[in-house]
This record gives structure tokens, sequence and C-alpha cells, in this order.
């Protein structure tokens, strides 16, 4: 065995487990959807990343499918914080705490 190849299992084994423990903060945190859209967002980026960065390209049907993806996100994104709003201003209101 190569050092580097060791230290490069053990590197890509840790990072797998942060990813696992990333998801399994945020899941608890927020809820499945709202990790599922997180994880449509990361794929954005990539694919964004790809064509600046790389130079990938950026046909009408990838660019069309990338623009309805965000507007979904930005629309998801504004009912949570509707959502979240409303809550609030009910325990305001009655000084009750409210159950999501």
């Amino acid at each position: 065995y190569h050092t580097a190849a060791v230290a490069a299992i053990i590197i890509s084994a840790i990072l797998g487990l942060l990813v696992s423990l990333s998801t399994f903060l945020v899941i608890g945190a927020t809820s499945s959807l709202t990790y599922n859209v997180v994880g449509h967002l990361k794929t954005l980026i990539i694919l964004t990343g790809g064509c600046m960065f790389f130079g990938d390209t950026m046909p009408l049907k990838k660019f069309i499918g990338v623009c309805i993806a965000m507007m979904g996100i930005i629309w998801y994104t504004q009912q949570k914080l509707a959502s979240s709003m409303a809550l609030e201003e009910q325990e305001d209101d009655d000084g009750s705490v409210a159950v999501q």
C-alpha cells in the first residue's frame, strides 16, 4: 500500500462521515423536504459552477431547468419564512408555544 492511497481513503471516509452527520443534523433541525430542497440547490450550484469555471456548455434546455428549479427553491423558502413568521406572531399574541 502506498501512503498517499491510504491517506486518500482515510480522508474520503472522514468526508463521507461528515456528509452523513450533516444530513442527520439538517433533517433533525428542519425537515426531509427542506433537506431535499437544499440538495437541489447544491446540484444547481454544481451545474452553474461547471459552466462558469470549467467551460461547460449551458444549452437552453439545461438553462430552463436551472431557472425552474431556482424559482421552486425561492418559492419554497418564501413559504417556509411566511410560516415561521406566522408561528412567531401567534406565539407573541397568546404567549403559548405552537408545535410545528
